[in-house]
């Protein structure tokens, strides 16, 4: 091998050295820029779950105390065959009368006159439902009208339903309510007037008056079972769900009862 062929080979050896380690320094520097993105994603992810979390607990603690018979996951207040803590109505409050209990959800605003027209229409039936054993009903007083009527109303309707709820009284003190309803839309109610329904439903405790001038379950209405109602969603008043699905409408007495025979089998 002459002299020539071997600064060649020198050459060309030298140059594999120096393309392998830059090699190596290029791997270096990519390790560190990905692995200081993964750390940067990791702690990004950390922020977002922590900040989920956080707005979890605050929704679960903005909800404040839960009136009798509230159902701790909707919200709704339960009467009937089955009603958790007591229920809302006690003399409604009975065994089931076969294995299947259909479950009726009721979403409504107190001020809502269409809302109205359906407890004239159908409290009589449901009553008799709830009275047989046949269901268990979950009422959800919402507070939405508030909004375009501009008041407070609905707000307030709704937390005095749940103070009556404490009572064993709810579904007595929520058919008086839509009995009263104003006939000019948006009207509202007085707190006197809420007060007084009160009385009509035969609720003689102090706690329910303060219940009802403090707006002990304000944060329940709006945080509770307004939010709850949204997530379902719920697009219109009065709604009726039975084992979660909706009712179609025209909805009577007849459909009701042939909806729920359907159910318990």
């Amino acid at each position: 091998m002459g002299k020539g062929d071997k600064e060649a080979r020198a050459e060309a050896q030298a140059r594999l050295a120096a393309e392998r380690a830059a090699q190596k320094a290029a791997d270096r520097r990519r390790s560190l820029i990905f692995g200081g993105a993964t750390v940067a994603i990791v702690v990004v992810l950390g922020i977002l779950v922590g900040v989920s979390v956080s707005n979890q607990s605050k929704s679960a603690s903005d909800v404040g105390p839960l009136p009798k018979g509230a159902n701790e996951t909707t919200y709704g207040i339960e009467v009937g065959a089955g009603a958790i803590n007591g229920g809302g109505q006690s003399d409604l409050n009975v065994e089931a009368a076969g294995a299947k209990t259909p479950v009726l959800d009721f979403y409504e605003d107190f001020q809502c006159p269409a809302c109205k027209g359906f407890e004239d229409a159908t409290s009589a039936g449901v009553n008799k439902l709830l009275s047989q054993g046949k269901v268990k009903a979950v009422y959800h007083p919402l507070s939405f009208l508030d909004r375009s009527l501009n008041n407070d109303s609905s707000l307030r309707s709704a937390n005095a339903s749940a103070c009556a709820a404490d009572e064993g009284k709810y579904l007595t003190y929520h058919g008086i309510v839509y009995a009263n309803q104003p006939a000019r839309e948006g009207t509202g109610y007085t707190d006197q007037e809420l007060l007084q329904f009160g009385a009509d439903a035969g609720i003689t405790s102090k706690d329910f008056q303060t219940c009802v001038t403090g707006l002990k379950y304000q944060k329940w209405v709006k945080n509770g079972v307004q939010r709850a109602a949204e997530n379902v969603p719920v697009t219109a008043t009065p709604s009726l769900y039975i084992n979660g699905k909706e009712l179609e409408r025209p909805i009577t007495n007849e459909s009701i009862a042939a909806a729920v025979a359907k159910a318990a089998k």
